[in-house]
């Protein structure tokens, strides 16, 4: 983004990030989104409603919140019983469910590397 040696009346207000990269933006190090809190948007009480898991993609690594998404696109798998038991070795939705944490982000690298680049999406 490159703001620091830009005149004031001319840094950046606002921008868009694909979710891949959005850490890159809010991490406090980069310094280059500030906090909601201190535009006068509290998380807590202004985004109540929104998915932990978006409030969680647009924060630093301290949990502050310098960012937020007007889109949401939560993941599934779905699955044939009898294929899961024999590649897994189960067929237990709880326990496939813990597998999907880390098979997804797994598959959607190999694919995004190889085929396309993700937009803005959270599994």
């Amino acid at each position: 983004m490159k703001q620091a040696d830009v005149d004031t009346d001319d840094k950046v207000d606002i921008f868009l990030s694909e979710t891949d990269y959005v850490n890159k933006y809010t991490d406090k190090d980069a310094d280059v989104a500030i906090p909601l809190k201190d535009l006068g948007i509290d998380p807590d009480k202004d985004l109540a409603d929104q998915y932990d898991f978006t409030k969680t993609t647009a924060s630093d690594a301290d949990g502050v919140q310098r960012g937020s998404t007007w889109q949401c696109c939560p993941g599934t798998m779905v699955y044939r019983r009898d294929i899961a038991k024999e590649v897994f070795g189960t067929d237990d939705p709880l326990l496939l469910g813990h597998f999907r944490s880390l098979l997804i982000p797994a598959v959607m690298r190999s694919i995004s590397s190889s085929v396309f680049i993700r937009t803005i999406c959270s599994l």
